[in-house]
């Protein structure tokens, strides 16, 4: 029965390959830089007529996402875009002046009454 258990015990490595045509990992990931990053964010910046004029922040996180955050003399925006393809992900855009960009389809702000109110009256104390 020991003669049995004592057999020679064989293994073979398999070593795997891509299958013919595949695209390497690094060139499937191709990430655009930033410079163009920055320039797809001044146009989106522009397409909302918020007026920003330097980078304050750029960084690519591990995700493979741009954050960008830009800055004018009194307009803002913090903008996420997909790494890949420079895609909108995410945008906060700060305009100074509270009207809508030219375009929008936003409703009109409600007009001012006619006339103010009085002021409160107090009674006099003797």
């Amino acid at each position: 029965m020991l003669a049995l258990l004592s057999g020679c015990v064989t293994y073979e490595r398999r070593v795997y390959a891509p299958p013919p045509g595949s695209a390497p990992a690094s060139q499937a990931a191709a990430m655009i830089t930033e410079d163009q990053a920055v320039n797809v964010a001044f146009r989106l910046c522009q397409d909302r007529a918020v007026r920003v004029e330097r980078v304050e922040h750029a960084r690519l996180d591990p995700a493979g996402r741009w954050h960008l955050t830009l800055a004018g003399l009194s307009d803002r925006a913090q903008v996420l875009l997909d790494g890949r393809d420079g895609k909108l992900l995410k945008g906060r855009f700060y305009r100074e002046d509270s009207s809508p960009p030219e375009g929008s389809l936003s409703q009109p702000a409600p007009a001012p009454s006619p006339k103010p109110a009085p002021p409160p009256s107090f009674p006099e104390l003797d």
